[in-house]
Parts: structure tokens; sequence; C-alpha cells
């Protein structure tokens, strides 16, 4: 006597999704609620600073993906490692049964999955990975200044490790998630990855309170989503002056802010490298925290 949906999909997409089986009244224990265990895992050979490279609106990082060496954008507003498709071949990521599409800034785009063995940074290494690949050279996507780059690193990176970004000092350091960090300084922030991406509460014009994504992969400009806008009875106007926004003691003024139909529906601001590059990090995610430190910027 008990019914269950048979298909279904979210919103508008194409994506039907349809469920094969259903058992009724399963015993579900505490151990149903946690995920499974991740099948990638950190290797650390040392914890020497790693050379990064910083152009007017990029952070740059070489990496070695399978042995093969390639030159990635340091992304934080991505939430996984994206390959391109013509790097991966060469550097023999296996791609796996079937395709999919991921959600970008400019529209949808094709995807594959696919198996990387080892990521190497420095004296860091991230084995048995899953990535997404997809083709960076069909158009500009999302800004890359057809350079070429081989692809984004994101969330993963981040996910099961401590990285030390020091953006003045143009270099990172992946570190084992135990480390000790009682001696950090900087502003402590508990950070939101609900989405893959980290963002942190901040103040918009003095008042209202927002949820602000941190992507170092957008050049320059702040994004004011336009639901937010409106919910506020704000102006929604492509481009105006952005007032203030506010963390902690500091505030960020007197620039250029865009509306924008935001990716991540949570999130009312989308902060990029024009406010990112004042600040050396500490990202924690294994602890759900990251630190923010004023630099020389």
């Amino acid at each position: 006597g008990k019914k269950m949906i048979g298909s279904y999909r979210y919103a508008d997409e194409k994506i039907v999704r349809t469920n094969q089986t259903f058992e009724p009244n399963v015993a579900v224990t505490t151990e149903d609620f946690h995920p499974p265990a991740p099948t990638a895992y950190w290797t650390f050979a040392n914890d020497d600073p790693y050379p990064i490279k910083l152009t007017a609106d990029r952070i740059l990082v070489d990496a070695a993906v399978n042995g093969v060496k390639g030159r990635f954008m340091l992304d934080t507003g991505d939430d996984a490692i994206t390959l391109d498709d013509q790097f991966a071949d060469r550097a023999k990521a296996a791609a796996l049964r079937g395709s999919g599409e991921a959600e970008t800034m400019s529209g949808s785009v094709p995807t594959r999955v696919r198996r990387v063995d080892t990521l190497a940074l420095g004296g860091a290494t991230l084995h048995n990975l899953l990535v997404y690949s997809q083709d960076f050279r069909r158009r500009d996507y999302r800004g890359l200044d057809w350079e070429g780059y081989d692809g984004l690193i994101g969330y993963d990176l981040f996910a099961g490790a401590i990285v030390k970004l020091g953006v003045y000092a143009s270099n990172l350091t992946v570190l084992d998630p135990a480390t000790d960090l009682s001696g950090v300084g900087g502003i402590p922030l508990l950070v939101d990855l609900s989405d893959g991406v980290p963002a942190i509460p901040m103040t918009y014009d003095k008042s209202l309170a927002v949820n602000a994504v941190l992507d170092t992969g957008s050049p320059g400009i702040a994004l004011i989503a336009r639901d937010a806008l409106t919910k506020h009875h704000l102006s929604t106007s492509l481009c105006g002056n952005l007032e203030s926004l506010t963390i902690g003691p500091i505030t960020y003024s007197s620039r250029t802010a865009c509306a924008w139909g935001m990716v991540f529906s949570t999130k009312d601001v989308l902060l990029g490298y024009d406010f990112l590059k004042h600040f050396d990090y500490v990202f924690d995610y294994p602890h759900g925290r990251m630190f923010m430190t004023p630099n020389k910027n």
C-alpha cells in the first residue's frame, strides 16, 4: 500500500532521474547517515612552500597530473578539479562511462568524469581522485584569456588538507589536516562549504547581512545576486557603485559591482580576485574554517 515516485527532474533541467528499486520499512542505522569513506587520499613528502604565479587577475599554479606537468588556475569558486579535455587526454586521465554538463557563469557546458592516479603540487600528492574535464579551447570559458590553461584546481585540492595561500609571497603550502594551527593569526572564520565553495557572512552597504562566495577564479569584479537585490528592494541595474562590504574590521568599498544571476542559489554576493588579492589565507576545510590576514597588497 505504499507508493514511491518513479521518475523526476529538478526545475527545468533536461536530465530525468529514475528510481529502479524501492524497499519500504528498511531499518536506518546511525552509520547510514554517514557518507562513504573517500577513496582519494593525500601523501606529504614535505611542507615546503610551493611557488605560484600571480597575474593582474589570476592565481596560477603548476601541478603534475599522472606525472604530466600543466599550468592551472587556482579557483576557489570551482567545486571540483576540472581539466581541459586535451590536457586530460595527454595525461592519460581515464574517462569513465557517461557524460554530463556543468552550470557555469557562461551557461551549461558538456563535461566528462575522469579518474586520475596522482595530482602533485610540490611535496604533496593527491591520489586516486575523480575530476571533471571539458573543452576550454572551444570558447573563452569563464574568462580564461585565451591563454590555454590546462584546467581549474578547486575544491578537491582544499577538501582533505590544510592549504596555506600566501598571495603576497606568491606561494602555496599543502599540509596534513592534523597540522596544529593554534599559532595561526588573522581573522578566523567559520566557512560555509555546502556548495563546495567557500562562503562567509558579510555586511552589504552597512546594513544587510549577506552570504559571500570567495572566488579566486573570478577576475576583479564583485557580483551581486539579482534575487538578493530584488528581495531587499535594491536597484537591479547591470552595474553600479558598491558602497561597502564589511567583514569584521575590514571594509571593501568604492568599487564597481554588477548584478548577476548567481550560479550558487543560496549565496548573495560573489567576490573575485580584486578583493581576495589583499589577503593571505589558511584554508582548513577539514574543520570547516579559514583564516584571512591582510597583506601588503
